[in-house]
């Protein structure tokens, strides 16, 4: 099975494979059963010329990290000791800087000279929305991965907090977190459950500067190869490609950048560029008509509000100054937040309706004619209070209504919810917005994010277990 998903990660990046330059590999590991066991890896493969050295930690007992690139020429003994070998080559370039493998699982006790290779995942891609909320790199890229031994059987929580201090005592880092999140982005000490990852970074990437003018950077190789470049404009306006040019300068690392400018339609407030190579989309940006927002309803909101500036004080509880209470405040801020998505929320919190009655609602129609009632409560504390009240008022409203409307019952609150509130809300059917996902909102918004339909359908798949949980 290792050499299958080898020969399957070498199939998906076969097209790209002449446009890396570098290999850089990232791990943790702690010493187990006289071996390096890897508590946290990331391959990637980068279009920069490799650095060499970035950060080595040997010195502190029972625990070894390391960031190094080395040329992209080393990427074939690299990714087939981890999948078919089971380990971190022996690194000697260009100093001796690993001189003992780096194992991905631990030893079984006894006398076993080594261990069976891990299961790697068949490669998938990761468009750059999922790659930037979820792993914290704003690019387009194709992984595969591996799980590793639990963090627990690799160190000890007494070892873990002894490595702890030392890292925060005799480094740069704060932390084992710190370090962990600086040299592979989106590792976390708290969570057990790690991988080995490999990812080759696609090397392309759609900006811009400015409306009106999209910026393409690429390999030369690329641009000379052939890039094709379409630009759909939204909610008005027919597609169109673009001609790029085939003769470019290359930069010192063999990148080059280049320009399209275009004229907007009539009616046209977003345009999604997408830049294909090789007969595959390399990278998609969506880019609003004017210059701090994507619609022209968040224009208009930048001139009352920029940079959401005073919703995410309301939101997050920050901002207590206004006349009014910390949880009227929480609730104006979560109506608003509809409103920017194009949702036509009414408040009628602050004593505007009968008692006991959710702090507001909206009414919308998605594509299909199907309509949906938004049912709304907001809270600063006790969430389980919150929820009984909106479950019986969302039964209740089903029943006026008659079954031809959904009604989606949603709690908002300012921090993360419990287990015991996620358990609830699901048994119930409520949509629970804590504090991470509010945050996730607001990104859509900055992302151009802010289509109606797809608004009501996360909100609504959130009501059930397990489905939407990282949102």
């Amino acid at each position: 099975m290792s050499e299958e998903a080898l020969n399957k990660f070498g199939d998906a990046i076969k097209p790209f494979r002449n446009l890396w330059r570098s290999v850089r590999v990232a791990a943790l590991a702690a010493r187990r059963n006289e071996r390096w066991v890897s508590i946290g890896l990331r391959v990637t493969l980068g279009e920069g010329n490799p650095r060499g050295v970035v950060h080595v930690i040997r010195e502190i007992e029972e625990f070894l990290a390391f960031d190094i690139e080395l040329p992209f020429s080393e990427m074939g003994n690299i990714v087939r000791s981890l999948v078919v070998d089971g380990h971190v080559p022996i690194i000697l370039q260009p100093t001796a800087v690993i001189p003992e493998p780096i194992f991905l699982s631990k030893t079984p006790e006894g006398p076993v000279a080594s261990v069976a290779p891990l299961h790697w995942d068949a490669p998938f891609r990761s468009e750059r929305l999922q790659s930037k909320q979820y792993y914290k790199i704003d690019r387009t890229f194709i992984r595969t991965s591996a799980t590793l031994d639990r963090m627990y059987e690799i160190l000890p929580a007494d070892v873990a907090q002894r490595i702890n201090w030392r890292i925060g005592q005799e480094t740069e880092f704060e932390n084992l977190d710190d370090l962990g999140r600086t040299l592979i982005p989106g590792w976390t000490a708290s969570s057990d459950s790690k991988n080995a990852e490999i990812l080759a970074l696609l090397p392309f990437d759609l900006a811009s500067a400015s409306p009106g003018r999209i910026s393409i950077r690429a390999p030369a190789k690329a641009f000379a190869n052939g890039l094709d470049l379409k630009l759909t404009f939204k909610p008005n306006g027919r597609a169109q490609r673009a001609k790029l040019p085939e003769n470019t300068s290359p930069e010192q690392d063999g990148m080059t950048c280049a320009e399209y400018v275009f004229d907007w339609p009539d009616g046209a407030e977003i345009v999604k560029a997408s830049l294909y190579f090789a007969n595959q989309m390399v990278d998609s940006n969506e880019v609003g008509r004017w210059d701090d927002a994507a619609t022209a309803r968040l224009a208009l909101n930048s001139y009352f509000d920029p940079g959401h500036k005073y919703l995410k004080e309301f939101l997050s509880g920050s901002e207590q100054n206004r006349g009014k209470s910390r949880q009227e405040l929480f609730e104006i801020g979560v109506m608003r937040l509809f409103g920017l998505f194009g949702v036509p929320a009414v408040w009628y919190g602050g004593g505007g309706s009968l008692d006991q009655r959710p702090d507001g609602c909206a009414i919308v129609q998605d594509n299909q004619g199907h309509r949906h009632v938004i049912l709304v409560e907001c809270t600063t504390d006790k969430p389980l209070d919150k929820l009984t009240a909106i479950s019986a008022r969302s039964v209740e409203l089903s029943a006026r209504l008659g079954k031809e409307v959904d009604v989606i019952p949603i709690v908002f609150l300012q921090c993360e919810p419990l287990p015991p509130e996620v358990t609830q809300a699901e048994e119930s059917h409520i949509a629970l917005i804590g504090k991470s996902r509010i945050e996730n909102l607001i990104s859509l918004l900055d992302r151009h994010w802010i289509r109606v339909d797809e608004l009501i359908k996360m909100l609504s798949d959130s009501r059930y277990p397990n489905l939407f949980r990282t949102f």
